[in-house]
């Protein structure tokens, strides 16, 4: 047996008629618990079930995702979607994919067709340059400070990065780029 105190609305009137929807605050010391039989809890399975499913589309825009690991610039979602689609989920589907990465040179290919100006290309890859660069000399200097070899090193990698200055000179702003949508749909 199980003792739970969830509202739900199939097991509302096992409940106290006291008790909000969706409370604010809960102050577990007052609250009553309450037998529901019916919501005991399956402890073999490890199967969660869903009866809808929403899809929300976001456009592609600069800056929208995190710097990508080998080269780049970071193309990836706005801020805001454009669409939303709600789907039954009630019948089984096996269908499992993967966020697909753009490879460099497509990229560079989706800001060339927005018509993006090939100097605002160049300076979006040489950012990103700039930051793999920053985040490859602050691991450097993690790993000599861990290792301990901090005082023997006397090349610029030894000089503890600082991290307020990276950040300011780093922030990126999205753009959202209307043409960069429209080039996958």
């Amino acid at each position: 047996m199980l003792s739970t105190c969830m509202t739900t609305p199939a097991k509302h009137d096992a409940l106290p008629r006291h008790l909000p929807d969706s409370p604010v605050t809960v102050d577990c010391d007052s609250l009553v618990v309450h037998d529901i039989p019916s919501m005991e809890l399956d402890v073999r399975g490890g199967a969660v079930q869903f009866t809808t499913a929403t899809t929300f589309t976001f456009p592609l825009t600069y800056g929208g995702s995190a710097l990508p690991k080998d080269s780049g610039p970071p193309i990836g979602m706005a801020m805001n979607h454009v669409t939303v689609q709600v789907a039954d989920a009630t019948t089984p589907k096996r269908r499992r994919s993967r966020v697909r990465k753009f490879s460099h040179l497509e990229r560079i290919e989706l800001l060339k067709a927005a018509e993006i100006s090939p100097r605002h290309i160049a300076a979006y890859c040489a950012e990103a340059v700039e930051i793999r660069a920053s985040r490859a000399k602050t691991l450097r200097y993690l790993k000599r400070r861990m290792s301990g070899d901090l005082e023997d090193c006397e090349d610029d990698d030894s000089v503890e990065p600082t991290t307020t200055t990276t950040l300011v000179e780093h922030k990126r702003r999205r753009m959202y780029i209307p043409a960069l949508s429209e080039l996958l749909d």
